[in-house]
């Protein structure tokens, strides 16, 4: 199963993120496939660091408590679509990026 994302629109999304002395920033990413998850782990986590989950509601959680910068979410999944999911995290906090991913591997 292959992972396809618009990568101009993630790099331009994961550019603003970078401050002027490169500060690294934090994304959470939310999908229920497991090699989704760990794929885009690997890519990101050499340059900023990644939260990552298969349940939308610890995902809320890690927006309540951490500084989430980017937010990646699929939108299909089991408990929550993704942009019901992105719903509730623009109510706790309007000021992050938010961002779908429709990885469909089928």
């Amino acid at each position: 199963m292959k992972l396809q994302i618009n990568s101009e629109a993630l790099e331009s999304a994961l550019a603003t993120l970078k401050g002027p002395e490169s500060k690294l920033g934090t994304v959470l990413i939310i999908d229920d496939e497991q090699a989704n998850l760990d794929g885009l782990r690997r890519f990101l986590e050499r340059e900023y660091k990644v939260f990552a989950t298969t349940d939308p509601d610890v995902a809320l959680n890690h927006i309540r408590n951490d500084s989430i910068d980017l937010v990646l979410s699929d939108q299909r999944m089991p408990k929550r679509l993704g942009t019901e999911l992105l719903a509730d995290i623009m109510k706790i906090n309007p000021d992050n990026i938010r961002m779908i991913l429709p990885g469909y591997t089928d």
